[in-house]
């Protein structure tokens, strides 16, 4: 069980969490330190190869996030491809819980990266208010769980993996569609 979490931790700590702008700044385009303003066809061309690189980061961005959720995915089914003590299940559930949740907190970090102080404010609240939805239904989850004992905990825990899963879908989904824009 060690191994597969070394695996999982070299995989993610592989990914890179930091995300940059790539907007061609208005200093590079007219400088007054330069000698000779760029020309129009200048620009055009040096904003046709950030446009090109905007696109290779998408693909990027793909390969990155399937890479990251295969990881996941992969490393599970390994792990419960047997008959296992449901308390090793519970673990697994647990480890694949935490696997999301550091994913979630990267593509969240990755996205506030490419927006402006308003739109990231906006982000913020965003969160916050889907963490209090998640909270919400995990008590509701937990109460119609209760009578099951720990496989109602497991099942809790489950959902609540497939919400942190969705809401990291999502947010992925966000980065790739704003890669495309400059502001």
């Amino acid at each position: 069980m060690k191994k597969y979490i070394l695996y999982l931790v070299l995989i993610l700590a592989c990914v890179n969490v930091n995300a940059q702008s790539f907007k061609l700044p208005e200093k590079m385009i007219n400088s007054e330190d330069s000698l000779e303003p760029l020309t129009e066809e200048e620009i055009s061309e040096i904003q046709g190869k950030v446009d090109e690189f905007y696109h290779k980061m998408q693909k990027q961005y793909y390969v990155e996030f399937r890479t990251d959720t295969f990881a996941i995915e992969i490393i599970e089914n390994l792990r419960s491809s047997k008959r296992i003590p449901e308390l090793e299940y519970s673990i697994i559930v647990s480890d694949v819980n935490a696997a999301y949740d550091v994913l979630l907190n990267k593509y969240y970090k990755l996205l506030r990266a490419n927006l402006n102080e308003e739109k990231q404010e906006m982000l913020k609240q965003s969160q916050l208010n889907w963490l209090k939805f998640k909270t919400s239904e995990l008590k509701l989850c937990g109460e119609l769980f209760l009578e099951d004992g720990s496989i109602g905990e497991i099942k809790a825990r489950y959902y609540d993996t497939e919400l942190i899963k969705s809401r990291t879908i999502r947010l992925f989904e966000y980065l790739v569609e704003i890669s495309a824009y400059v502001d």
